[in-house]
């Protein structure tokens, strides 16, 4: 097969998981909308090409996330699709209630939580819904950690913007 071809494959697989795929400050995000509620976003690569929303659901909350990387304080009233256990849940609902501007240590969350910084790193890992279930303001100890499960600069990059964008933002 081709290079072309393959590419080509790769976007009709992109096209088909994906609701929409919308430019962003951070990157290309592909969002996923089940049941008229939004289950994941995903940070895809410069070359994805971009989905326009197709239905009034999914521009809602394109529009919200776009309202975000022009001002961080508004917050997301958006209706979730989680899929986690009872704990990731939890803390994913804990991880919204950080203050915009503010961050929090793994281990800080977890003494409020009842449970391990490990289990917080692993629920930040497993969350479907970034930037929205704000997961880049919990932070180590002894610095940023990882992002999303990855500790890459790509991801570290796109960590360090977000907690920028909104500690920066002036009302």
């Amino acid at each position: 097969m081709t290079k072309n071809k393959l590419q080509h494959q790769r976007q009709q697989q992109i096209a088909h998981k994906y609701s929409c795929v919308i430019n962003s400050c951070v990157g290309k995000l592909g969002i996923i909308i089940a049941n008229n509620q939004i289950a994941k976003i995903v940070y895809l690569s410069t070359k994805a090409r971009l989905i326009s929303p197709k239905n009034l659901v999914t521009r809602q909350i394109v529009s919200k996330i776009k309202k975000y990387f022009c001002n961080p304080r508004l917050q997301f009233k958006l209706v979730m699709n989680l899929s986690g256990t009872v704990l990731q849940i939890k803390i994913w609902k804990a991880l919204q209630k950080i203050p915009c501007g503010k961050t929090i240590t793994y281990g800080e969350l977890a003494q409020k939580i009842g449970t391990s910084p490990r289990v917080i790193g692993n629920a930040c890992r497993r969350n479907p819904i970034p930037i929205i279930i704000p997961c880049h303001r919990v932070v180590a100890a002894n610095g940023l950690g990882g992002y999303c499960g990855n500790v890459n600069s790509g991801a570290i990059k796109i960590k360090e913007w977000l907690l920028k964008h909104e500690s920066d933002y002036k009302l």
